[in-house]
């Protein structure tokens, strides 16, 4: 069996443009395609953001972006209908913007029962 360099070769003859474009679709090719979610699953996560907001519960949403999925924790502080934007406060003091439209889980944490929640161990 041949063993080669493969694109490795033959980027030496290639423009650097061919190689920026090459490289970028080898990127593009690892993004994660997004899922899309039912009507049952879309009222849990408007219930449980509205169920968080009020009594000012931790949350993990998960959420899509840029081909990936994320997920954070933190306080739901607002939501703004115009934008179609989340705000949350993160644990460790970051003020995130996440898209609603991109919401894919939410979940609400009790952070008594989760006391290890970040620890390395």
């Amino acid at each position: 069996m041949i063993k080669d360099r493969g694109t490795i070769k033959w980027t030496a003859m290639m423009l650097p443009e061919h190689v920026h474009e090459i490289r970028e679709l080898w990127a593009n090719d690892r993004k994660l395609p997004k899922r899309s979610l039912d009507e049952q699953q879309l009222e849990l996560i408007n219930y449980t953001i509205q169920q968080a907001m009020t009594e000012n519960t931790s949350v993990k949403i998960t959420y899509y972006e840029n081909g990936c999925y994320l997920e954070k924790i933190g306080y739901i502080k607002k939501i703004d209908p115009l934008s179609s934007q989340l705000y949350l406060h993160t644990l460790q003091g970051e003020k995130i913007n996440i898209d609603i439209f991109h919401v894919l889980e939410v979940l609400e944490i009790n952070m008594e029962d989760n006391t290890s929640l970040y620890d390395e161990n």
